[in-house]
């Protein structure tokens, strides 16, 4: 199982996404559900987790993730 979730799509390999966060977000987007960045700057990234039917927001995901924050950096979000 990978630990690292995300980590082979970053330009640095010492940068190490939090897992819970970034595979709560990862699950969140194989089942089909959609996801924008609500908040995004160096310290902190705020994500919204939508629905895959017409965008409704169903929870969020905040984290001070260092490796999260950058992997969304290289990761637009889908909307």
């Amino acid at each position: 199982m990978d630990d690292h979730p995300g980590q082979e799509d970053h330009p640095d390999p010492d940068v190490r996404p939090d897992s819970a966060t970034l595979g709560a977000l990862l699950r969140w987007t194989a089942s089909g559900g959609t996801y924008r960045v609500l908040h995004l700057d160096d310290r902190r990234a705020l994500v919204g987790l939508e629905t895959c039917l017409g965008g409704e927001q169903v929870d969020r995901l905040d984290s001070a993730d260092p490796g999260f924050i950058e992997w969304l950096r290289s990761h637009p979000d889908p909307t």
